[in-house]
C-alpha cells in the first residue's frame, strides 16, 4: 500500500516516500530497499481488469492497519522499524478499490486494525454510495465500541468478526460487544504478525 502514489506525475522513491513519512534516518536507511512508486491509477485498472477476467472475485484482503510497520529489511520475519503508513494514505487507498468493487458489484473482505473510528467513517460514506447495499462485507480484526457495533449493522449485509484478543487494544469488555452481533459463534483468530499466547483469543462472528 504504501508504494502506491495518487500523484498525477510518477515521483521519485525519495518524493513519494518523504511526502508519506518523516524524513529521519530511519526513512533514509530504507529508501534503498523499498519498492519504487506506482500509480494507484494502474493498480486500479488491473483490478477492474482481473474482477472483468473473473466474475467470481472478491475484493480482499483489503483494509485499515495502524499496528503495521515497515521492515527494516526484505528478509521474511525481519526486524520492524518505526514508521507505519499514514491512516489518510490508507484511507484513500482502500476507498479507491472499494469503488472499483462496487461498480462490479464484488464482495469485500475488509480489516480494521486499531482503527475503529477511520473505518467507521469510511463505512459511513460506503452507506451513500451506489450499489452498497448489493454486496457482501466480511469486516474482521474490528475492536470497535458496542455503540460502533450498532453502526455498523445498519449498512451493507455484514459478517462481523469481533477481536477478543487483546492484540487489537480494544478497551471495551468481551461480555459488552458480543451480546450485539447477532447469530454469533466463534472461532480461534490471531490477527498477529507473529502470533503469541493470548488468554481469550478468538473472534466473534455474526452475519448483520
Amino acid at each position: 500500500m504504501h508504494s502506491l502514489s495518487t500523484s498525477k506525475e510518477l515521483p521519485s522513491p525519495e518524493e513519494h516516500y518523504t511526502t508519506l513519512f518523516p524524513a529521519t534516518p530511519t526513512l533514509a536507511s530504507l529508501l534503498p530497499i523499498l519498492p519504487p512508486p506506482t500509480f494507484l491509477a494502474d493498480f486500479l485498472a488491473t483490478l477492474a481488469t482481473n474482477f472483468e477476467l473473473n466474475p467470481r472475485a472478491m475484493l480482499g484482503e483489503i483494509g485499515l492497519d495502524k499496528s503495521f510497520h515497515l521492515p527494516r529489511t526484505t528478509e521474511p520475519r525481519g526486524p520492524l522499524s518505526d514508521l507505519s503508513t499514514p491512516i489518510r494514505h490508507q484511507v484513500e487507498v482502500v476507498e479507491a478499490q472499494i469503488d472499483v468493487a462496487l461498480r462490479f458489484g464484488r464482495n469485500i473482505s475488509l480489516h480494521s486494525v486499531r482503527a475503529p473510528k477511520d473505518t467507521l467513517e469510511l463505512l459511513d460514506r460506503c452507506k451513500r454510495k451506489d450499489r452498497w447495499g448489493e454486496i457482501n462485507i466480511c469486516l474482521h480484526s474490528f475492536g470497535g465500541s458496542p455503540e460502533s457495533i450498532r453502526d455498523i449493522q445498519k449498512g451493507a449485509s455484514f459478517l462481523l468478526q469481533i477481536d477478543l484478543c487483546p492484540a487489537n487494544r480494544c478497551s471495551t469488555s468481551t461480555s459488552q460487544r458480543l451480546p450485539l452481533v447477532r447469530h454469533g459463534h466463534h472461532r480461534p483468530f490471531a490477527p498477529l504478525r507473529r502470533p503469541r499466547p493470548c488468554g481469550s483469543q478468538g473472534s466473534a462472528f455474526g452475519r448483520v
